[in-house]
């Protein structure tokens, strides 16, 4: 046959067309990207043999890029199955079989919590329990009733008892007796003062939470007797790192601004619910009684000043802890319920506790003009559901806190119903507003037509004469949505 001539981008390639099929050792060249390739027959040249099952020796019509062998569908099944999580094969093969996956609790999604109005509830050995009200997946519309820890709403307790279930056992259930040897209370100074008449050095046992010589357990020390009376001075630590009592203290100003309002306010006693540290800085100066869900604390404090309680359901771990309580209340005229929850807590649930202590007070106090008051320490987003109190614009810091220690990033305030003229804040950053007679934050602007400083983040908000209210620097009235928002948030459909 004759030979042609292959002209392309000024290379000229001479190549004889011959008869493919009947020559198996002649080979037809192949153009990859501008470039030339020639097969090692065609070329004299010392570069290493091609490999056999090179796809560029076949011809054109005939290469298989485009299919994969079954070894490489092995391998790029495997590739895929690995890329998922345990967790997520498992749900999928769940979904699979029809069986709705209920969420965590923790997510919060949908979760309620039901008035219970019969006294006798299950209890997990964190104590009674809450009547949850939760969907069984975020795409269903079915719901699951169910007793769930007060306590911990996480993996920290997994108990959940179905209300179905529970109806089944409900009159043959008798709750677990708690018992709680007074011995233990005050039990680390009892320790201290019998170690010392020895003249041998004291530590304390991060695991047995008392006070000994040196042994194997983690010890921190050696302590003397003024730090064993501010635990809390030395025991950050060990209390932050357990998960389910983690705890945040208060900074030295918190302390202040708390101590002068009650001294303003005429109080005469302090009832501390999840506020150690404010305990323990104002102990000594005026009549305080701490409710916590950390049982340690019991080996540091006296009966008459501390008692294991679950706020959310207003239980006393040990059942002496609330007659030491009582006799408290029967000593007080004025009393602050000074009170710092979680930021998830439930609001409804934690406010039906606290009227609960402030009935018990007014059955208990001897006084005939006593009067209760309450303060809570809480997230902006969280306070607000709050009723029959306001909010103070003094920022709530927290020393071992890695956002919250900042003022300017600081979410959290204080919500009372105490005269808000008893708290004097720290200039300059603070200011007295002589129109609404309170302390405000200095970038908080008194509005003439509100009548009042209307910010709640510290930012100088603006009045909307259209929705006659003050909205936040960055809001804007959309007339669509007829309210103030942030651009591209309508909520109508185009």
């Amino acid at each position: 046959m004759s030979t042609k001539k292959v002209f392309k981008k000024r290379n000229i390639i001479s190549v004889e067309n011959k008869d493919i099929s009947k020559s198996k050792t002649s080979v037809k060249p192949f153009l990859n990207k501008g470039k030339k390739r020639f097969s090692h027959e065609a070329t004299n040249t010392t570069e290493p043999p091609i490999k056999k099952n090179n796809p560029n020796l076949e011809p054109l019509g005939e290469r298989t890029h485009g299919e994969t062998s079954k070894t490489d569908k092995v391998k790029e099944s495997n590739r895929r199955f690995k890329q998922k999580s345990k967790k997520q094969i498992a749900y999928e093969r769940e979904k699979r079989a029809n069986i709705i996956v209920a969420p965590k609790l923790k997510e919060r999604i949908g979760v309620k919590v039901l008035d219970n109005e019969d006294d006798k509830v299950p209890h997990c050995p964190h104590g009674p329990c809450l009547l949850f009200e939760k969907p069984f997946s975020r795409e269903s519309s079915n719901i699951d009733v169910s007793y769930s820890c007060a306590v911990y709403r996480s993996d920290k307790c997994d108990y959940n008892l179905d209300i179905i279930d529970w109806n089944k056992i409900k009159d043959e259930y008798i709750p677990p007796e708690r018992k709680c040897d007074p011995f233990e209370y005050g039990q680390a100074a009892k320790s201290y003062k019998e170690l010392s008449e020895q003249g041998k050095e004291i530590f304390f046992c991060e695991t047995c939470w008392k006070c000994f010589n040196k042994h194997a357990c983690p010890m921190i020390g050696p302590i003397n007797y003024d730090l064993l009376n501010n635990p809390l001075e030395f025991l950050v630590n060990a209390i932050q790192e357990n998960e389910g009592e983690a705890q945040y203290w208060f900074k030295d100003e918190t302390h202040e601004i708390i101590y002068n309002g009650i001294k303003k306010g005429d109080f005469d006693g302090l009832l501390c619910i999840g506020t150690p540290t404010v305990f323990q800085k104002l102990r000594t100066r005026m009549r305080c009684f701490l409710l916590d869900v950390d049982e340690r604390f019991k080996y540091f404090f006296e009966a008459d000043e501390f008692a294991q309680f679950s706020m959310l359901v207003n239980y006393f771990y040990d059942p002496k802890g609330k007659e030491q309580l009582e006799n408290f209340f029967k000593e007080t005229r004025r009393l602050l319920i000074l009170c710092d929850p979680p930021f998830a807590v439930f609001i409804s649930t934690l406010q039906k506790s606290i009227d609960k202590l402030k009935l018990l007070f007014k059955e208990k106090s001897e006084y005939d003009d006593k009067e209760v008051y309450q303060m809570f320490v809480l997230p902006i987003f969280v306070g607000k559901h709050l009723r029959d109190v306001q909010m103070l614009d003094y920022k709530v810091t927290y020393s071992n806190h890695r956002v919250f220690s900042n003022p300017d990033r600081t979410i959290v305030r204080l919500f009372t119903d105490v005269e808000q003229t008893n708290f004097e804040l720290p200039e300059p950053y603070y200011r007295f507003c002589s129109e609404c007679s309170r302390y405000v934050v200095s970038t908080n602007e008194h509005c003439d037509v509100c009548e009042k400083c209307p910010s709640m983040d510290g930012f100088t908000y603006k009045h909307c004469f259209t929705c006659e209210r003050c909205v936040k620097p960055k809001y804007k009235h959309c007339k669509r949505c007829k309210c103030c928002h942030l651009p591209g948030r309508c909520n109508l459909r185009s």
